[in-house]
């Protein structure tokens, strides 16, 4: 009975790939950076369809005919929240250098660029979020244990709405709109050699008094600058062993260390946050939004140029 089961589910699985796939664009790069004896799963986008119910298939067949069960459904209003907002694709994609989201087919905030070093700290990093009382709990250590695995992983899945009546269709894949010619922030420093620079450093003490530089209290407390915070949170951070965290503005994202070993960058060099402001705009009921996604959309610009570093010890 236990093999006709795995015949079974290895023959679901082949349906899926073979009835509703497409190649994605980092396609083969994990097969080809894993050796002979190491694990490696590369397979091209599973693509599902929802129709005006709810109702996901994948090459025209339900995914309940394919793999049994009920298959899957997101209701019809999902998918007229869809259509209102003319959001005709969803993408996850996991690379062996990165996990990419789309909507739209532009990369959308939330996508993360990774390598061996960064994975490995933030496996660290969950490892020893995981203790007594944690949110993670029990988690935390498959987590620790898997997370160096992913640049084995070369997979992905495309999730797509049927459009609105008279929609033009949307590519599944594209390039951001934020052509670097329309890029108001390059346009300011046009001519600068220097590149801004911000550097914000920020000292916690063991009682939770916080300086920033050499700021006295009373030019902190005239910034709105918080002078203090709990001394159980200052305890639990560096019960973990955490004495520093950074974040930095990159020319490709957003970075953040731990003791100065980087994590996962945040990635902004496809003009992921310009997407995500254009995406909110397009939404219904973001008409009175406008004039401030605008001026969000001009600071997402200026992200990319300056060079800012906020940095916090705690002693």
């Amino acid at each position: 009975m236990h093999r006709k089961l795995v015949i079974f589910w290895v023959l679901a699985m082949l349906s899926l790939l073979t009835a509703g796939c497409m190649s994605r664009p980092s396609g083969g790069a994990t097969a080809a950076m894993a050796g002979e004896d190491e694990l490696a799963i590369d397979l091209p986008f599973l693509v599902i369809d929802f129709d005006a119910n709810g109702d996901g298939n994948v090459g025209g067949v339900g995914l309940g005919e394919l793999i049994g069960g009920s298959g899957i459904n997101i209701g019809a209003d999902t998918v007229g929240q869809m259509q209102t907002s003319n959001i005709q694709h969803v993408s996850l994609e996991v690379a062996p250098n990165g996990v990419l989201i789309r909507v739209n087919g532009l990369l959308m905030l939330g996508s993360l660029s990774y390598d061996d070093e960064s994975l490995n700290t933030l496996a660290m990093v969950i490892d020893d979020l995981g203790g007594a009382g944690s949110p993670l709990g029990g988690v935390a250590p498959t987590l620790g244990a898997v997370l160096p695995l992913v640049q084995n992983l070369g997979i992905g899945v495309i999730a797509k709405f049927e459009p609105m009546a008279g929609a033009d269709t949307i590519p599944v894949m594209q390039e951001s709109d934020m052509d670097p010619e329309n890029n108001v922030a390059r346009w300011l420093l046009t001519g600068v050699e220097q590149t801004p620079t911000i550097n914000v450093p920020i000292f916690v003490d063991a009682d939770g008094a916080v300086t920033i530089g050499g700021l006295d209290a009373a030019a902190m407390e005239a910034l709105g600058a918080a002078q203090s915070i709990p001394v159980e949170q200052v305890a639990t951070i560096t019960g973990m062993g955490i004495n520093q965290l950074r974040v930095r503005t990159l020319a490709d994202g957003l970075s953040l260390s731990v003791n100065g070993n980087d994590l996962p960058l945040l990635s902004t060099s496809s003009g992921e946050l310009f997407n995500v402001l254009a995406l909110l705009q397009s939404m219904p009921g973001m008409e009175g939004m406008a004039e401030a996604l605008q001026l969000a959309a001009l600071w997402a610009q200026v992200v990319n140029e300056v060079d800012a570093v906020i940095t916090i010890t705690f002693s």
